[in-house]
C-alpha cells in the first residue's frame, strides 16, 4: 500500500472518530461550501432547504455553529456506510465524503451503473458532491460531481488573483461584439475544460458560454479586460 493511500485511510479513521485533523478539515469544507454569499452553493445560487447539518441522519449543528466553532464536531463518532464513507444530507443537497470514488455504486441505486467513468463524465447535478479523501486520477477529475477534499480546504474564489466568472444567458450573447453570430452558433469560441477548478466550483455545464473578468484589471468597477470561453 502506498503512502498516499495510507494517509487517506488514516484520515477516514479520524473522521470516523472525529478526532485529530478531522474536525478542522470538516469545518473548512463546510465553510467553503456554505459560507454566505461566496460559498460554493451560493455561487451556484442554490439555497439549502435546511440550516442544519446532518451526518448519516444525525443532526450535528447549524451551518453557522460549525463554521464558527470546530469544537462542536469533536468526538462526534461517525459510522461508516457501505461505500466507505459518510453522508451529509441537507435535504436538497447531498454530500458524500468517502475514501475513494471506486465504491460510488454502493451509495444508492442512482449510482449503480457509475463504474463506467465515461458515463459519469456526462452526469450533471449541482446539488450532489462526492468528495474523495484519496487523490483523483486525471480521468476522475473530469467527472463533474467528483472532488478531492483538499479542493475545499479554502475557497478559491476569495483569492484576488482568481478572475470573476459568470455564465451568460442566451439573451446576452447578442451583445458580444467580439464574435459573430456564426461563431456563437458553431461554438467557435475559445475553450475551457469542464474539469477546470473554477468551472467545477460554479458547476457550469458543458456548452456554457462564460465571461471571465480579471479583478486585477478593474478600476472603479470598470472591466479593463475580459474574455469569453465555452465550456467543453
Amino acid at each position: 500500500m502506498n503512502a498516499k493511500k495510507i494517509l487517506a485511510e488514516n484520515l477516514l479513521t479520524s473522521f470516523k472518530d472525529m478526532n485529530e485533523d478531522a474536525p478542522l478539515i470538516l469545518q473548512k469544507i463546510i465553510k467553503t461550501l456554505f459560507e454566505k454569499d461566496i460559498g460554493l452553493f451560493a455561487r451556484r445560487q442554490i439555497q439549502p432547504s435546511t440550516n442544519n447539518i446532518s451526518i448519516n441522519d444525525e443532526n450535528i449543528g447549524t451551518i453557522e455553529q460549525i463554521i464558527n466553532d470546530e469544537n462542536i464536531l469533536m468526538g462526534k463518532s461517525v459510522k461508516l456506510k457501505k461505500f466507505n464513507g459518510f453522508e451529509i444530507n441537507m435535504k436538497n443537497i447531498k454530500i458524500y465524503i468517502m475514501l475513494d470514488v471506486k465504491k460510488i455504486n454502493k451509495i444508492s441505486e442512482e449510482f449503480t451503473d457509475f463504474d463506467n467513468l465515461e458515463k459519469v463524465k456526462n452526469y450533471e447535478n449541482n446539488n450532489i458532491l462526492i468528495i474523495s479523501l484519496s487523490e483523483l486520477s486525471k480521468n476522475q477529475q473530469e467527472v463533474p460531481i467528483f472532488y478531492y477534499y483538499k479542493d475545499f480546504l479554502f475557497n478559491l474564489t476569495k483569492n484576488k488573483y482568481v478572475p470573476h466568472i459568470e455564465k451568460l444567458e442566451t439573451s446576452q450573447l447578442s451583445n458580444i461584439t467580439v464574435f459573430s453570430e456564426k461563431d456563437i452558433k458553431n461554438n467557435n469560441l475559445p475553450k475551457i475544460k469542464r474539469s477546470d477548478k473554477l468551472i467545477k466550483f460554479y458547476g457550469f455545464p458543458k456548452s456554457s458560454i462564460c465571461k471571465i473578468s480579471y479583478k486585477t484589471n478593474k478600476i472603479k468597477d470598470i472591466n479593463l479586460y475580459c474574455n469569453f470561453k465555452i465550456v467543453i
